[in-house]
């Protein structure tokens, strides 16, 4: 099931953030939240992570890991994303290899990252969404 890629704006504020290490991923969600004043879901999986895709309309932005339990990694999570999810931006990250091929232009940030950079890059995602930016 497909969301509508015509939603913008609020409807799509939320940041997606998919990563399988706990403590990361809580490092990276407080700072968009404590930060950015954004609102985060989290998940440790693709799997995990594509449930919440279908269940709350409000994601905007995925931030994923490529090494993860489950399934889905996050490059075959990414292009379901794409995919089912077209209003939706998505950033990659990895220790373990570059991303580069069969994503387009899905922006690809090496572990370990600054975080005050991801953060950014997230929330101008984010930003793209509102009204009059796109």
């Amino acid at each position: 099931m497909a969301s509508s890629s015509a939603q913008t704006g609020p409807a799509l504020s939320k940041v997606l953030v998919v990563e399988d290490e706990p403590g990361l991923r809580f490092i990276i969600s407080d700072v968009l939240v404590n930060d950015h004043g954004l609102t985060v879901v989290e998940a440790s999986s693709g799997d995990q992570a594509l449930d919440v895709l279908e269940h709350d309309p409000a994601i905007g932005c995925v931030f994923t890991d490529v090494r993860m339990p489950g399934t889905l990694d996050g490059i075959a999570l990414s292009k379901r994303v794409l995919r089912d999810h077209p209003g939706v931006k998505v950033l990659i990250t990895s220790g373990h290899f570059a991303v580069s091929e069969g994503l387009g232009s899905v922006p690809f940030v090496a572990k370990p990252y600054d975080l005050t950079q991801v953060a950014g890059m997230i929330q101008q995602m984010i930003d793209s969404l509102r009204p009059g930016n796109a």
